[in-house]
C-alpha cells in the first residue's frame, strides 16, 4: 500500500474514533470510572449532609449536678412568633418528673428561662416573646400540681435557636435555687426600699386569730407610716410594693379569698389605695407559717413589706379574668334561713380573681342578685333574699372592692333554678348570684 494512502486511512479512523467518544461523553453515556466515582461520592456526601442537617436538642433539666428530667428524641417546641408550648407524651412525662421533683424538694423554686429570637414577633400581652413561653410551661407545671410562688420566670434572647417546619426546638433554660425563709413577723413596722427610702414606728398592725380585718383604729405614727409610703409610692411609679400576708394552718380562713394571707394583704392594701397609691403598684401574696403564734389570740404585724420594679408588660391577667367571668355568675349557696356561705376552693379562686379585676378597673360593675327556696311567706323570702345579697357586698367590700362598683337585688322565689319539691332542689336555688357586668 502506498504509504501516502495508509497515513490517510489512518488519520481518518482517529479522526472517527476521537469523534465517537466525544459524542459518547457530550450526552451522558460514558463517564471515566474515576469520575463516576467521584460524583457518586458527592451525592452520598450530600444526601448525608442533608439528612443530618437538623437534630432536635434534647431536653435536660439539671439542678446543679442531678438531672431531673431527660429525653433525647424530643424537646419542647413553640411555633415561631408563638407562646404555645408544644409537647410529645415522652416530652410531657419528663415535664411530670419535674413536678414531682418540685413537689418532693419543697425547699427548692425554679426560674424558667424563656427564649426567643431577635426577629420573631410578639403578639402576645407580655413584654417580650420569652416572658410568654416562660409562662405558659409555668402553667402547665401549675397544672401538675407545682405552687405558682415556686416557679418564677425570666427571658433572654437567643438568635441560634434551632427551628424547624416554623417551628422553635428548646427554647427555654431552667435553673434550681433554695426557697428564701420566709421574713421575720416584727413588733416595730418598718418599710424599706434599699437606700432610696426607710420608714417606721414602734407600733404594727394587729390581727386578731382568724380574721383578715386589721384592729381599728390605727395609731397616729401607724398611719404616719403608711402616709409616707403611699408618698414615696406615688412619687416613683415606677416602683410598686409587694404585700406578703402571713397566716397559721391552724386558723380558719374567714375570708372570701383562698386563705387568710392574701385576705391580710388585701386589708392592708386597702390603706394605701385609700392613700392614692396605683392599685396596679401594689401586689399581694401570701405565706402559710405553721405554729405561728398568737399571744392572746392576736397576730402582730403579720404582712411583711418589699419593693420591686413595676412591671413594663401589659395585664394578661385581667384580660383572661374578664373572659372566663365576665357575664357569667358565680353560684353562692346557703343554708334554710341563713346568712352563712359556703365557698369551695374554686369560688374562692374566683373572687380572688374578681377582687383582682375590681381594684385595676375602677368603672367595672358587679351584681349579686338574692335567690330563696319558696319555703314561708314570698315577702319574707324577699326580705331574705335582699338580706343576702347585702351580706355578699358587704364581704366583697370588707376584701377590698369599693361600693359604687357593686349593685344589690333580690328575686326571692321567683327565678327558682331547680325544683321546690325536694331538699335538694331547694338548696340549689337558696342562692345568690355574683356577676361581673
Amino acid at each position: 500500500m502506498d504509504r501516502s494512502l495508509f497515513l490517510t486511512i489512518l488519520i481518518s479512523i482517529l479522526i472517527a474514533l476521537a469523534g465517537f467518544f466525544i459524542f459518547r461523553m457530550t450526552c451522558g453515556c460514558l463517564v471515566p470510572a474515576a469520575a463516576t466515582t467521584a460524583a457518586g461520592a458527592g451525592a452520598t456526601a450530600a444526601a448525608g449532609a442533608g439528612a443530618a442537617a437538623f437534630k432536635a436538642p434534647a431536653l435536660l433539666v439539671k439542678d446543679g449536678g442531678k438531672r431531673v428530667a431527660y429525653y433525647a428524641g424530643d424537646n419542647l417546641r413553640f411555633g415561631l412568633n408563638s407562646n404555645n408550648p408544644l409537647m410529645s407524651s415522652s416530652v410531657k412525662t419528663e415535664y411530670g418528673k419535674v413536678a414531682t421533683y418540685l413537689k418532693d424538694n419543697p425547699n427548692k423554686n425554679i426560674t424558667l428561662t424563656g427564649e426567643y429570637k431577635k426577629d420573631e414577633k410578639n403578639n402576645t400581652s407580655f413584654a417580650n416573646l420569652g416572658l410568654a413561653r416562660a409562662d405558659a410551661l409555668k402553667k402547665h407545671l401549675i397544672g401538675l400540681g407545682v405552687p405558682a410562688a415556686r416557679i418564677l420566670t425570666d427571658s433572654r434572647i437567643v438568635n441560634d435557636l434551632p427551628v424547624k417546619n416554623k417551628e422553635v426546638y428548646g427554647a427555654m433554660s431552667y435553673g434550681f435555687a433554695a426557697k428564701a425563709a420566709p421574713p421575720k413577723i416584727v413588733k416595730e413596722i418598718n418599710i424599706k426600699d434599699a437606700a432610696a427610702f426607710n420608714t417606721g414606728a414602734k407600733d404594727n398592725i394587729v390581727f386578731k386569730e382568724s380574721d383578715y380585718e386589721y384592729k381599728k383604729p390605727l395609731s397616729a405614727p401607724l398611719k404616719g407610716v403608711f402616709q409616707k409610703t403611699a408618698d414615696y409610692l406615688k412619687k416613683n411609679p415606677k416602683r410598686s410594693i409587694k404585700l406578703t400576708g402571713f397566716y397559721g394552718d391552724k386558723e380558719k380562713n374567714t375570708s372570701l379569698l383562698p386563705n387568710l394571707g392574701l385576705a391580710r394583704a388585701g386589708n392592708v392594701k386597702k390603706i394605701l389605695t385609700g392613700m392614692g397609691v396605683s392599685a396596679s403598684q401594689i401586689d399581694t401574696d401570701a405565706i402559710m407559717q405553721r405554729g405561728l403564734e398568737f399571744p392572746n389570740k392576736e397576730l402582730i404585724g403579720g404582712v411583711n413589706y418589699t419593693f420591686f420594679n413595676t412591671p413594663e408588660k401589659a395585664d394578661g391577667r385581667l384580660a383572661a379574668i374578664e373572659g372566663r367571668l365576665k357575664g357569667k355568675p358565680i353560684m353562692l349557696y346557703f343554708e334554710t334561713g341563713k346568712n352563712t356561705l359556703r365557698l369551695s376552693d374554686q369560688q374562692r379562686k374566683d373572687f380572688a380573681d374578681l377582687l383582682y379585676y375590681l381594684d385595676r378597673k375602677p368603672n367595672a360593675k358587679i351584681s349579686s342578685i338574692g335567690h330563696t327556696d319558696s319555703k314561708g311567706n314570698r315577702q319574707a323570702n324577699v326580705n331574705l333574699g335582699d338580706r343576702r345579697a347585702k351580706f355578699v357586698k358587704d364581704y366583697l367590700l370588707r376584701n377590698g372592692a369599693s361600693q359604687k362598683q357593686i349593685n344589690t337585688a333580690s328575686k326571692g322565689p321567683d327565678k327558682p333554678i331547680a325544683t321546690n319539691d325536694t331538699e335538694n332542689g331547694r338548696a340549689k336555688n337558696r342562692r345568690v348570684e355574683v356577676t361581673l357586668k
